[in-house]
């Protein structure tokens, strides 16, 4: 799967669960900030709940699909529409090859996340 991101958000990351175990060495575990909205969103999807996935905070941006997929947005409660139509946050929802996702400023919390 393909995602075009035609505008970032304030601090859009790529984050994963983490690396647990290395505190020894001086490496932080690191990884999403809220891990349980990365799990669940990961899997509405069918993933792995360590898959790494799209970390948005307080303001999001656009993305384009450059392929059909399976995606969700679990986390905190943030604008978010899909060509121009609401798009439901908790839940898995196909969209389609070019279909641009736009998420907006949160309304409640700091981060949601993008799983595919």
């Amino acid at each position: 799967m393909s995602i075009s991101i035609l505008r970032g958000g304030l601090q859009d990351t790529v984050q994963d669960l983490g690396r647990n175990g290395y505190a020894h060495l001086g490496i932080s575990s690191s990884g999403a900030a809220d891990s349980f909205s990365l799990r669940v969103a990961n899997l509405l999807v069918g993933n792995p709940e360590d898959d790494a996935g799209i970390e948005v905070t307080l303001v999001g941006g656009k993305y384009k699909f450059n392929a059909d997929a399976f995606i969700a947005l679990s986390g905190s409660d943030f604008q978010a529409d899909l060509n121009g139509v609401n798009f439901p946050f908790h839940r898995g929802k196909y969209v389609q090859k070019d279909e641009i996702l736009t998420i907006g400023p949160t309304q409640d919390g700091a981060r949601c996340y993008l799983a595919a």
